[in-house]
């Protein structure tokens, strides 16, 4: 029989957090809107998991509990009301997904309010309880390690981006991902600032809160595998030479941040080679 100690019931916790998030966001999720995307992926895959860390591993739990309970409150109230409450619901066509009148499309602002508002709840709860978000990969880590080294893959995805235009055309038809981004420069850059957001939110997702969350007990081969795997599953609409190197991306991101002690790292490396596809789509 299973054993209802810290370990299984910390596993548990992670697993349901994570399901919780994964089947919302493929069910419910906002696809390819530059700026309702960023603030939903803020607060499902940040805010969500953050308020739930700041009461687990709290010191004051009281503390933080009123914090953190006014956040779900805000998390559950939005995710409920854009994946189930509205009237105007989605529908699919060749499995795109469109939206026809939603509140939040038509009040995007609203939908960014609530992120920052829940977000700053969730970091006032972690503050409140002296919660240590570092062990969730949110400081800075061994900085003087992986910043240098950083730079130094930066300057080496440039080319590769380029060789893999020239050998895809599949990649260069698919960037960029958004009508506006691909209309003008000024689309493309706003695009890609909110996109920024929206790279931050997923990697500390799954390198920070899966992959330390689960490092902490298991070690490092299961916590590189159970991050890899569905960050790959996660990319199924996009095209194929990118969904299998996402796997292999995925578990030397996972290598790489649990050396550098933080999920900067991995948000960098991923932000700038999804600009440079992006560029390389539009001029191209």
């Amino acid at each position: 029989m299973l054993e209802w100690n810290k370990e299984n019931r910390f596993a548990a916790f992670v697993a349901a957090t994570s399901a919780a998030v994964f089947i919302i966001d493929l069910r419910h999720g906002v696809h390819r809107d530059g700026f309702l995307e960023p603030a939903w992926s803020m607060l499902l895959y940040v805010a969500f998991p953050l308020l739930l860390i700041s009461v687990l591993e709290a010191k004051h739990r009281s503390r933080a509990a009123v914090f953190a309970i006014l956040g779900l409150i805000g998390v559950v109230a939005v995710v409920s009301y854009w994946s189930w409450l509205d009237p105007a619901s989605d529908y699919r066509i060749h499995r795109k997904v469109f939206y026809r009148d939603q509140y939040f499309v038509q009040h995007k602002i609203h939908m960014v309010y609530a992120a920052a508002i829940c977000l700053g709840l969730a970091l006032a709860a972690a503050k409140s309880g002296k919660t240590d978000l570092r062990k969730w990969g949110l400081g800075l880590g061994d900085w003087r390690w992986w910043v240098p080294r950083t730079g130094i893959l930066i300057l080496c995805i440039v080319p590769l981006i380029g060789l893999g235009a020239v050998l895809s055309p599949e990649l260069r038809e698919f960037y960029p991902e958004i009508k506006k981004a691909k209309e003008s420069v000024g689309g493309l850059v706003s695009y890609q600032i909110g996109n920024g957001f929206y790279m931050a939110a997923w990697e500390w997702f799954f390198r920070g809160f899966l992959l330390f969350g689960i490092y902490r007990y298991w070690g490092t081969i299961p916590a590189i595998l159970m991050q890899a795997y569905p960050f790959m599953i996660m990319h199924k609409t996009k095209p194929e030479l990118e969904m299998a190197a996402s796997f292999v991306g995925a578990i030397l991101l996972g290598l790489f941040c649990l050396r550098a002690r933080c999920f900067w790292p991995a948000f960098l490396l991923h932000w700038i080679l999804n600009i440079n596809m992006e560029i390389v789509g539009f001029i191209w």
